[in-house]
């Protein structure tokens, strides 16, 4: 997935320059990708250059000179906004062979108006079995070096291995190159067939179909680009709907290559969707299809936010908070009639702290006031709904006796959070004149509408940098409505110093993509930290201050790790 940041020039003009009067000088900031930009003030009769230079270290210092006179009509001049300077791009090819039939071309492309630069690094299955590897430097009939590639702007590398010897020999590559620069790899087979597979991310979240039915097969090859062992979850759920769950687990720099049906038994002769995930740390992973004739690539598809295969629909109870399941007490208020000796009472249930109910019954039966309630009430089963109440508060002009009804619900009408159902139950008051009852009939009930809740995280860093892929999540049962990041506080660092670069996100603002956060959904936005001192590989934690129109301000505490994620 790319993201492209966008630098954004402001001037601040503290009066309008009258005509005939010199324009003053001005201090500029361009953060520009060429070397020197011009930007011209004209009053129609002399002329302000404004001269911006950026070196190598993206240092901008500017100059001002005017020239008289000047024919240029009067107005302002800017120069034009290229791109800010890129970091590298670190990417995955997560399978490289060559022998045993196979052979493998890499191309890498320069998609950009300007030279370019990539390095490739290679690692080869040892052969020890477990995934274990070992640094590698395949052959390449080109015969070139794979560091520090040159690519001409609008420039094609290729690179092609061999494929003559009888031994298989397989791994994985990684590729930092300038932005822009795009990968992918041709696997050929010389039993049929041939696939195209992009370099791809580092994330912690694949999801991958699969197919092994009429002859396919499909299988997979995982990369573990970090420097720690690393154990992915796999979950399946087959096209029928049964769920079943494995693991993986790859060793630091490591790679597997599998079958489906060698490796995960389960999915033999099936079809459906398998998830790959770790919470912790990252890998990369490419798909292929066999098939009688031959084989092709596999799509994948990288993920975020919580796990897919399994876990409960977030919508379910919002929906409906009245399917058997939902977290329960879902009441808010819950009204009734009853009839005792022909005569209607109404009951209104309430929930108190602790998880208990009290009940009020109101009326009049055989010419007595009935007025009291019943308090402690408990759910008794949960489908349907049952309550019982065996306990009469002080309060209550009857002394004792008990309720106990279920409630089936009908209908929801989610926009005011109204239930509607039948109840049935009894009621004894032990009450002169008053006695047992019976309930039958309708209900409705007022359900507290749920809340979203919202939560932030890293995604990724870029190696070596204070540059940061964050998610904001929302695992709520609502939208969260113009999810806005306050305040960026509280930077810390051992041995390094860290400084928030705002850009165009600068505080308070909305997060992009969650103006209207749905419960369930994850919304990607980038933030910039530099090292004013020490290393920018250095962990380092900050303070996110944040809101939404429906949830309260709160802070979380970000703290990047040492092995980071690249994306």
């Amino acid at each position: 997935m790319k993201r492209i940041l966008i630098a954004v020039l402001v001037f601040c003009v503290e009066a309008q320059l009258a005509m005939g009067q010199a324009p003053r000088a001005a201090n500029v900031v361009n953060t520009s990708r060429s070397n020197v930009k011009n930007n011209l003030i004209s009053n129609g009769t002399s002329c302000t250059t404004i001269g911006i230079n950026l070196d190598a270290n993206l240092n901008v210092t500017g100059s001002t000179s005017t020239t008289a006179p000047c024919n240029t009509p009067a107005g302002v001049y800017p120069f034009s906004l290229p791109a800010l300077p890129s970091s590298p791009v670190t990417s995955v090819v997560p399978q490289v062979v060559d022998g045993g039939g196979w052979q493998t071309t890499l191309v890498l492309a320069n998609t950009t108006a300007s030279a370019a630069t990539a390095s490739l690094t290679f690692y080869q299955e040892t052969g020890a079995g477990g995934g274990a590897t070992q640094p590698w430097t395949p052959t390449f009939l080109e015969g070139i070096s794979t560091q520090n590639l040159s690519l001409a702007a609008g420039a094609t590398l290729f690179l092609h291995t061999p494929g003559t010897s009888s031994t298989l020999t397989q791994g994985w590559g990684q590729a930092i190159a300038s932005d822009g620069v795009q990968i992918y790899a041709v696997f050929r087979t010389t039993a049929g067939g041939q696939g195209t597979a992009p370099a791809v991310a580092i994330g912690n979240h694949i999801l991958m179909p699969y197919d092994n039915t009429n002859g396919n097969v499909t299988s997979f090859a995982v990369a573990n680009p970090t420097n720690a062992s690393e154990t992915i979850s796999v979950s399946f759920q087959s096209a029928g709907g049964a769920i079943s769950q494995e693991s993986l687990t790859i060793p630091a720099n490591g790679h597997e290559a599998f079958a489906f049906p060698s490796q995960f038994p389960g999915t033999a002769n099936g079809q459906g969707l398998s998830e790959f995930y770790t919470a912790n740390g990252g890998f990369s992973l490419i798909g292929l299809l066999f098939d009688p004739a031959g084989f092709s690539t596999a799509q994948s598809y990288p993920a975020s936010g919580p796990v897919v295969i399994g876990s409960p629909d977030p919508l379910r109870c919002v929906v409906n908070p009245l399917l058997p399941g939902c977290p329960d007490p879902p009441f808010l208020v819950t009204t009734f009639a009853a009839t005792i000796a022909s005569s209607p009472v109404q009951i209104s249930i309430t929930p108190v702290t602790g998880g208990t109910y009290d009940a009020a019954v109101s009326g009049t039966v055989n010419g007595a006031a009935v007025t009291g309630s019943f308090v402690g009430g408990t759910i008794a089963s949960t489908s349907p709904i049952a309550f019982s109440f065996d306990s009469v508060g002080p309060q209550s002009t009857f002394g004792s006796g008990s309720l106990n009804f279920a409630l089936a619900g009908t209908t929801f009408d989610a926009s005011v959070g109204e239930g509607l159902g039948n109840a049935t139950g009894s009621i004894t008051l032990n009450q002169a004149n008053v006695g047992s009852g019976t309930i039958s009939g309708a209900y409705s009930e007022l359900i507290p509408l749920p809340a979203p809740a919202l939560t932030f995280s890293i995604q990724s860093q870029a190696a070596g940098t204070g540059n940061l892929l964050m998610a904001v999540s929302n695992t709520g049962g609502a939208a969260a409505i113009d999810v806005t990041i306050t305040s960026i506080t509280g930077i810390t660092a051992s041995g390094a110093t860290f400084v928030y670069v705002p850009g165009l996100l600068n505080p308070p603002f909305v997060v992009p993509g969650a103006a209207n956060l749905s419960p369930g959904a994850t919304s990607d936005f980038n933030l910039i930290f530099q090292a004013t001192s020490g290393s920018a590989g250095t962990p380092f934690g900050f303070v996110i201050t944040a809101e939404a129109e429906n949830v309260p301000a709160f802070t979380t505490t970000i703290t990047t790790a040492s092995e980071v994620l690249i994306h």
